[in-house]
């Protein structure tokens, strides 16, 4: 009965995503840099925040958890790309500038962090 629900639930979900982004001016997009970075963030934090919501209600749905995260952070992206888009013309030069910098902060951040990793745990993927 809980796996029915579930996909109910799921099913649902997966029904209220948008079918298609259409851009209701020339705005900036989103570089594919911040985009990337959202996706794995978000995908991780909501399979660890599922699988631990399924180990305390009991339920044994490995391999659902991955697939609705992901389908969730496309649609994050989106509704994020859709606020930019209500954005005025005017500003897209600000817009851009704001995100490249975006950017260049999570690069740095990365690089940062792969320097200061200890030399025994850096391994080649």
């Amino acid at each position: 009965m809980k796996k029915l629900l579930f996909l109910f639930v799921l099913v649902v979900l997966v029904g209220c995503a948008p079918v298609e982004v259409s851009p209701t001016s020339i705005a900036v997009q989103i570089p594919i840099e911040i985009t990337t970075a959202l996706s794995i963030g978000f995908v991780a934090l909501m399979t660890l925040g599922t699988a631990w919501l399924l180990q305390k209600i009991g339920l044994d749905l490995t391999g659902f958890a991955t697939p609705v995260a992901m389908a969730v952070s496309i649609w994050v992206v989106a509704e994020l790309q859709n606020i930019i888009n209500t954005i005025s013309e005017t500003y897209d030069p600000i817009l851009n500038i704001v995100l490249k910098i975006i950017v260049v902060v999570l690069g740095s951040v990365g690089g940062l962090a792969l320097r200061h990793r200890p030399t025994s745990d850096t391994r080649l993927i």
